[in-house]
């Protein structure tokens, strides 16, 4: 059972990725926040480990992973 648990989270992972790219290349601000958002509430659950479990803390992963995704596109529009 443990190694469909890992196969579910690399289907999420890289799936979430992929189509974080395409919104990236399209410019839609709206789906890269909901991606990146996304992508950092899955990827909490592989770094559980590296960083202290607070009751809050996927919430702010996430958000982190959302302003990082926004302010790196504004910064390719810039550049």
């Amino acid at each position: 059972m443990i190694y469909v648990g890992l196969a579910l989270r690399g289907f999420l992972i890289v799936g979430l990725v992929s189509w974080q790219t395409l919104n990236l290349q399209r410019g839609h601000w709206g789906r890269i926040a909901l991606g990146s958002y996304l992508i950092g509430l899955v990827w909490y659950g592989n770094v559980l480990a590296a960083i202290s479990l607070e009751p809050y803390g996927s919430l702010a992963y996430a958000f982190g992973s959302m302003a990082g995704a926004l302010a790196g596109w504004r910064l390719d529009r810039w550049l």
